[in-house]
């Protein structure tokens, strides 16, 4: 099976969308060059007058499915990355559920424990080390990263 992004369009153009990162998954420069460029345009223009009115469908037709296998590589590209994020934004949700819930659980029996042993006292302690393991599972994990669209 041939990716989008690696068929050959036929139409000469200076630059890819898109370069390889470290991982495999490609990612956009901070300004992507335009898909279509207005000298992909003009060539199209100029093979469709050298050519004459007989083939000017074809040239038209050839510089539509270029600009098409341009635009669906980028879709896909933009799928992918989305993909990724979302993965990674449901990793660390589960990791940091399953830390909260790891710290509750352990938190009732040591509520009790303090309960019964030294009161209110024993109650404020076991509630303020369970705050300081929920703080600081917090910060090894860091912020929450949220994509722009939620």
């Amino acid at each position: 099976m041939v990716v989008m992004s690696q068929m050959s369009t036929g139409w000469p153009y200076r630059h890819t969308p898109y370069t390889p990162s470290s991982t495999g998954a490609t990612r956009p420069d901070a300004a992507p060059p335009p898909l279509v460029s207005r000298t992909d345009a003009l060539a199209a223009m100029d093979a469709s007058a050298e050519l004459g009115p007989n083939l000017r469908g074809d040239v038209v037709d050839a510089f539509v499915a270029d600009v098409n296998a341009k635009l669906a590589a980028d879709w896909q590209q933009r799928q992918y990355q989305q993909q990724l994020e979302e993965q990674h934004g449901s990793a660390e949700r589960r990791a940091r559920t399953r830390d909260l819930v790891i710290t509750l659980a352990m938190a009732i029996p040591l509520t009790a424990i303090g309960g019964e042993a030294a009161g209110l006292i024993g109650l404020l302690v076991s509630w303020a080390g369970t705050a300081a393991v929920a703080v600081g599972l917090s910060l090894r994990r860091g912020t929450p990263k949220r994509s722009p669209g939620r």
